[in-house]
């Protein structure tokens, strides 16, 4: 007995400070049990909260009125005003406020039947402590061209199947001052809080590409006048100042586009990094090779998202924007954005989806309104039969795994369902019930007959390449199997239709 009492005072210090510890691995698990999923990091808690698609949320802004008047007043000035949010009833204190986007913004901003705008929700810019259980920014996206609703919800639900680090979404209810401003799609934001979710680097860097051309409000910020765009210098010139990836020499101020519009610190490593990045891409540059530099699967699964959502909108189309550039662990990838035009090839200011367009538009050739030598990073994959070859696998992957077997038709027929009444509701919709109606339709069509056509191309039963410099004449591919009134004719007993 007196050895044993000897041995527990000999070792009294070491049990206290087990006990301790095994006290507080207790207390940790019972404070973040309800925030953290199994395996997860608390601070990204976020996941299962706003972005439950399951429910409709409910956001509330709390505003002084003279700051909601100054920035009805004077929207294109982005101004962040200090407010009170509540998030399902939950508060959050000294967030910042204010518009965004782009030429939306400049468009909504000049009419005058409408003040329906896209907002910003920054939690830390006030308090560099504060966050949505580990959220930087929550963006809520007004839905303005997109009578549907769901393009950016489909958009990214389809990326994300295809293996990209896309954001996440849900659907809200936006309250301003008591007013419900109508129903939203919640977005997370791209900032550092997605880097944590995204299990990025420590040192990770984002921009956000913007080419000049179209930089809506850099241009009225310069001229105070958006009328004056259509008369400056930039009207006709694309100017994407590197936004196309598209290799201008060594001087960072080449690439504007990207370096302007940055959306986290970054080093000049990071600068020079991206320049190398960029040359790699030119076949006549004898540097090193694309992969030293670019993360290739990731950028094979943003090809194959960009396949399955064509958007004249985005880097494969016109534009060149519309994605975020990210560097993590010394390698580049892309990150789509802002997919509300997604699922037709038209021209930006087209209401109606070229729909036949969009669902033959070939996979091999998938750029819309531009050329493979002003998009090198598509060329890069393009013209290597290994990665192509990839490309083609993880489309049929994506296929068999979140479309043919009826998973993504009947989550979009779940969204459907669950934001109908929000919907027929909202007092500042842009579009009747009927548009909603008419889109909706549109987009469980394009579902069936985008993965009908993809499949019958890898199945060489339709072309997958295409002239860019000719106007795409898919009506001559109408008599191969997909007709405008969706109905799928059978090809031999050995090669039907995969959704027959």
């Amino acid at each position: 007995m007196k050895h044993l009492f000897n041995f527990f005072r000999d070792h009294i210090v070491e049990y206290l400070f087990i006990a301790l510890a095994l006290a507080g691995v207790g207390y940790l698990a019972f404070t973040y049990g309800s925030y953290a999923r199994p395996g997860s990091n608390p601070k990204i808690a976020y996941v299962e909260k706003i972005f439950d698609q399951s429910y409709v949320h409910k956001v509330e802004i709390e505003i002084a009125s003279d700051d909601f008047q100054n920035l009805l007043a004077a929207p294109r000035e982005k101004e962040k005003y200090a407010t009170k949010v509540v998030v399902d009833g939950e508060q959050f204190n000294d967030v910042a406020f204010s518009t965004r986007g782009n030429g939306s913004l400049m468009e909504l901003a000049a009419n005058e039947e409408s003040d329906r705008y896209s907002y910003t929700l920054n939690f830390r810019k006030f308090a560099k402590d504060n966050s949505y259980h580990g959220l930087d920014k929550l963006v809520l996206n007004n839905l303005y061209v997109d009578s549907s609703y769901l393009k950016n919800y489909l958009a990214f639900k389809l990326a994300a199947a295809a293996g990209v680090d896309a954001p996440l979404t849900s659907f809200a209810e936006l309250y301003i001052n008591g007013e419900l401003k109508g129903l939203y799609l919640a977005i997370e934001g791209v900032d550092r809080s997605f880097l944590a979710r995204t299990n990025s680097s420590s040192d990770a860097a984002l921009f956000h590409p913007v080419p000049y051309s179209i930089d809506h409000n850099r241009v009225y910020q310069e001229s105070k006048s958006y009328a004056k765009f259509s008369d400056g210098p930039w009207a006709d010139d694309p100017g994407y100042n590197g936004a196309n990836l598209k290799y201008l020499g060594d001087a960072p101020e080449s690439y504007d586009a990207i370096f302007k519009n940055a959306t986290t610190k970054y080093s000049r490593a990071d600068e020079t990094l991206i320049i190398d990045a960029i040359r790699s891409l030119e076949p006549s540059e004898l540097s090193r090779p694309p992969e030293d530099f670019w993360d290739v699967d990731a950028a094979i699964s943003f090809f194959t998202a960009a396949a399955l959502t064509p958007n004249v909108d985005s880097y494969v189309g016109v534009t060149a924007q519309n994605y975020y550039l990210k560097i993590s662990n010394g390698k580049l990838s892309l990150i789509p954005w802002d997919h509300d035009r997604a699922f037709h090839v038209g021209g930006l200011s087209q209401t109606i989806n070229n729909e036949d367009g969009a669902i033959l538009w070939p996979i091999d050739s998938p750029l819309i309104d531009a050329s493979s030598d002003d998009r090198p990073l598509w060329r890069f994959i393009a013209d290597n039969p290994e990665y192509l070859a990839k490309y083609h696998s993880a489309l049929q992957t994506t296929l068999d795994t979140y479309l043919l077997n009826g998973k993504c038709r009947q989550e979009f027929d779940a969204a459907v369902e669950l934001i109908r009444h929000y919907v027929y509701s909202d007092p500042t919709r842009f579009s009747s019930t009927d548009e909603f109606e008419d889109e909706v339709e549109y987009l469980r069509r394009f579902i069936l007959l985008r993965a009908d056509s993809i499949q019958k191309q890898l199945w060489g039963l339709l072309p997958s390449t295409r002239d860019e410099s000719e106007p795409f004449d898919y009506e001559s591919l109408i008599p191969s199997g997909i007709l405008p009134e969706g109905v799928l004719s059978p090809q031999t007993e050995t090669e039907k239709s995969p959704l027959e």
